[in-house]
């Protein structure tokens, strides 16, 4: 039998053939040293290639990786029973088809999606009053400390009204900053 010629082929091609990109190929080639290359390239010299040795290659990875995977999910299976018991009767199919794991796995990100979304977004209303409240009690809380810290430490007026204007000028700050937010948001939300 004669032995076949080589389909030599270069690397934009061999993307083409394999259906593969060429930064992905160019990372199976520095991964693995078995790759098949015909020839590397340099400089304004590009790779060379055998399609046929490069197909053969790539089947020999797949198989691997099933066999790999096929293993991976008896092991985890093995282990599941040891720890929960034999697992329930399954209803309906065992095995689910690419095109049914692929439409549960879009309903499962839209779910989650949509979870992420209740949660992040809380109506204006009330979490600004919350804002508010909070910051009138802070407000509240930090304007007794000066009275209490110089009473206990037998501090005069002039020490009071020192750390007073210390804290009231710190809560001015914050009233700036929330209300620099506030304006933000509200360029933000006009822009989207």
């Amino acid at each position: 039998m004669s032995k076949r010629k080589p389909m030599r082929v270069n690397l934009t091609e061999l993307a083409q053939i394999t259906g593969r990109s060429v930064p992905t190929l160019k990372k199976l080639i520095a991964a693995h040293d078995d790759f098949p290359v015909a020839s590397r390239g340099s400089n304004g010299v590009a790779y060379s290639f055998d399609a046929r040795a490069v197909k053969a290659w790539l089947d020999q990875q797949t198989s691997l990786g099933q066999a790999e995977d096929a293993e991976r999910r008896r092991q985890l299976e093995l282990w599941r029973a040891e720890l929960y018991g034999p697992p329930p009767p399954v209803e309906g199919p065992a095995v689910m088809t690419p095109a049914q794991r692929k439409a549960e796995a879009e309903a499962v990100r839209i779910e989650d999606y949509n979870r992420r979304q209740r949660a992040e977004l809380l109506p204006r209303a009330p979490m600004a009053a919350l804002i508010d409240a909070s910051v009138v009690a802070l407000r509240k809380e930090l304007m007794q400390i000066p009275a209490e810290h110089c009473r206990a430490r037998g501090h005069g007026r002039e020490e009071r009204l020192a750390l007073e204007a210390l804290i009231a000028a710190r809560l001015e700050r914050l009233a700036d900053r929330l209300g620099d937010a506030e304006q933000l948001r509200g360029i933000t939300a006009s822009a989207a």
